[in-house]
Formats: structure tokens, C-alpha cells, sequence
């Protein structure tokens, strides 16, 4: 009767689980961000060197500017609540490195109500926002100076802040579950324990299946499109599955409407129907 009871209550276990690692990788909770565009707005020429070509910003004259485009997403499929940032997000800059300039380039959907406010010299910070799923906005910085993003910091009521794609964070808790089973030792139990160990199997392969099966993204490989022309971009990006995200000009040496930076770069694995930005030489 006790290990008839012990087979039972494994089944349940298995099936509970199972159940509880579909609903975990069904419902992640994640804020993601991605650097999509880093450039510098005029290259150093014959004129730069020579003082005679100089770069103002309202009146300001600045001595290497550059541009960071940072993209922050809802990177999962519960949405982010105003009140679910407990610290807002934060964005600091290489140090010595002053923030000309800070703005929301774009967002979906675009009436997105984004603010960003400098607190430091080189830092802002984001207004707390709505994220649904799926739901993203672009930070667009202005330094004067090379420079990198330092550090992104925020702190959300259960989620997650990741860099680049979210990350499935299960794979450690399923690999372990074969091993809690097999050092279980059931002994006689019958026809009844062995349903129940049978249920409790295929409670494992449901959680198994609801991790490696559901919802497995299609990916697709990013076509190099650097040195091409803006015609092409589009019917190349169909061709692979994708779509054309942001599109920024630049002053290059290659002919107006040429390609000379992209983001993801060419040969990366993104999922199909994600979008990739690029940089076009006015």
C-alpha cells in the first residue's frame, strides 16, 4: 500500500513538473537591449586636421562626435508594468565621455511614451514604461568623444535585464531530473506502481517536450549587405526571412545610398521575421 501510495504520489510529481516547466518556459518574464548602431559622425580628413571643418551642435562645437543607438525590448511574453520597475533604467557612458544629447529615436508601437533624462554628464535615465510583449524603443545618445556604453542597470519586479537575446534558463533544472529519479528505489509495488511510474514518465516527457518543442524559434542566417546598394537591401532580407529595421545616413566615402554598417552583421543566426537595421553613406 505505501509504495503503491510512493508510485502515485511520483506521478503527480512528474506530471506537476512537467506541468510547471511548460508554464515557466511559456511565460518568461525579460527586458532585453542590443547595441544597434555605434558610429562616428564625421571621419578624420584632410579638412579636420587642418581646423578649416568643424562640427557644431547648437552653437556647441564638438570634438569627435558619435552616435550609440541602444534598443531595449520586451524580450518575453509577459508584459512590463510602469510599476514593475523598481529601479529605472540606466545607461552610463565610457568615463570622461560627456552625453551631448539624448533622445528616443523610434519605438513600437510609435506612440510609445518614452522619456529620457540626463542625471549626470554621462548618464541618463529612462522613464518608466509599458512594455507589452514585443514592445521595444530605441535610445539615441550624442557624445562628443569615442566612447562605449559602460553599463545598463535597472531592476524589475520578477524579470529579468539581459543583454542581446533572452537566454533559456531551464536546461539546468530538466538535465537534473533524470538523475533525482533514478536514485529513487521503489521496490514491489505492482500493477498500480507501475502505472503510476509510467504517468510519472510521461509527466518528465511532457516537461522535456514543452522546453525543446514549444515555441522553438526558426532561424535564419543575416545576409552580408555592407558595400551594397539600398535597392537590394529589402529583396535580400525577404529572400532570408527578414525584415528592414532602422535605417540610419552617415557622411562616407561610398557612393550615396551604399551600405556601410548593418546590424545584426552579416552570417548571424537571428529568428525569422526579426528586423535588421543598417547604415547608409549620404
Amino acid at each position: 500500500m505505501n509504495a503503491t501510495i510512493a508510485g502515485l504520489a511520483l506521478a503527480v510529481l512528474g506530471i506537476l513538473v512537467g506541468i510547471v516547466i511548460a508554464l515557466l518556459q511559456r511565460r518568461p518574464k525579460r527586458v532585453v537591449y542590443d547595441m544597434i548602431t555605434r558610429s562616428q559622425i564625421v571621419s578624420h580628413t584632410g579638412y579636420r586636421a587642418t581646423g578649416k571643418l568643424q562640427v557644431l551642435y547648437e552653437g556647441r562645437q564638438l570634438a569627435d562626435p558619435h552616435l550609440l543607438v541602444l534598443r531595449v525590448a520586451n524580450g518575453g511574453k509577459i508584459e512590463i508594468r510602469p510599476e514593475d520597475w523598481i529601479e529605472r533604467l540606466k545607461i552610463v557612458v565610457s568615463r570622461g565621455v560627456e552625453i551631448v544629447d539624448a533622445a528616443i529615436a523610434g519605438s513600437a508601437p510609435s506612440n510609445l511614451e518614452v522619456k529620457v533624462e540626463q542625471t549626470e554628464k554621462s548618464q541618463v535615465t529612462i522613464s518608466s514604461v509599458l512594455l507589452n510583449r514585443q514592445e521595444w524603443f530605441d535610445v539615441q545618445l550624442l557624445i562628443d568623444g569615442p566612447g562605449e556604453v559602460q553599463e545598463i542597470s535597472a531592476r524589475v519586479a520578477g524579470a529579468q535585464l539581459l543583454p542581446g537575446r533572452p537566454i533559456k534558463g531551464m536546461r539546468g533544472l530538466i538535465s537534473t531530473l533524470p538523475r533525482l529519479t533514478s536514485r529513487l528505489h521503489l521496490g514491489e509495488m505492482g500493477s498500480w506502481a507501475f502505472v503510476s511510474t509510467a504517468v510519472a514518465t510521461v509527466g518528465f516527457v511532457v516537461a522535456f517536450s514543452s522546453f525543446f518543442l514549444l515555441d522553438r524559434p526558426e532561424m535564419a542566417t543575416v545576409p552580408d549587405l555592407t558595400g551594397k546598394s539600398a535597392e537590394v537591401v529589402v529583396p535580400e532580407l525577404r529572400r532570408a526571412g527578414l525584415h528592414l529595421g532602422a535605417q540610419d545616413r552617415l557622411p562616407n566615402s561610398a557612393p550615396k545610398g551604399t551600405v556601410i554598417d548593418q546590424h545584426p552583421p552579416g552570417g548571424s543566426k537571428i529568428e525569422k521575421g526579426e528586423r535588421v537595421s543598417i547604415v547608409l553613406s549620404e
